[in-house]
């Protein structure tokens, strides 16, 4: 399958569709051999998986071997290009953000189960709008997926994602906002992909 390549607001966006094969062909490249110690740390097979897939989808969109680095909250970052990294994974897809500017970014499955769970991660406000939109599923996997991508932004271990975030009129293809407490607004896009939705958060770019 064909690498998905999505650039907008200055942040490149990609993914890539894996098989438990990807840990055989990460095994056989210099990246594991540099990044041995952080591989041999995902003990199940998925875990490693998703790092080979993730691992190899950045290599193949830098052109080069990544020099990455971990911060204090233990988000990856590039060290010779100055770029931020997000990550996530969807059962057998990864999906890899770059910008020169943090970012959170997540993808998630249009999904009925999330509709059934609204309640529990959404706002009155939210819930409202949801309840008015024509394609209920989509909508809140978008809302889902807003309040996943400021988590990954925010860095935070215990955002209450129904009290503390709020996504605001959120769709499809389009640009809209959320807030965490009293803070301002975060910047959220959202593009379809497959039966998938994908959001990637930032605040102010630098």
């Amino acid at each position: 399958m064909k690498d998905f390549s999505y650039n907008i607001e200055g942040i490149t966006i990609c993914c890539s569709k894996f098989d438990s094969s990807v840990t055989e062909q990460f095994e056989k490249t210099d990246l594991a051999l540099k990044y041995a110690g952080i591989y041999s740390q995902r003990k199940s097979p998925k875990r490693k998986e998703e790092f080979a897939a993730w691992m190899l989808l950045l290599e193949r969109m830098l052109g080069k071997t990544p020099e990455i680095k971990y911060d204090e909250n233990g988000k990856p970052w590039l060290k010779d290009d100055a770029l931020y990294i997000s990550v996530s994974h969807c059962k057998e897809i990864v999906c890899v953000g770059l910008a020169h500017f943090p970012i959170g970014i997540d993808i998630e499955p249009v999904s009925d189960r999330i509709v059934r769970l609204a309640e529990r991660f959404m706002t009155p406000n939210e819930f409202e709008e949801l309840n008015s939109s024509t394609d209920i599923a989509t909508n809140a996997t978008i809302c889902w997926c807003g309040k996943e991508a400021i988590y990954k932004l925010i860095g935070e271990k215990a955002l209450d994602f129904k009290n503390t975030i709020e996504i605001k009129k959120y769709s499809i293809s389009s640009n809209f906002y959320g807030s965490v407490g009293f803070s301002q607004n975060i910047h959220l896009n959202s593009i379809g992909y497959d039966d998938k939705v994908i959001v990637v958060a930032y605040e102010n770019k630098h």
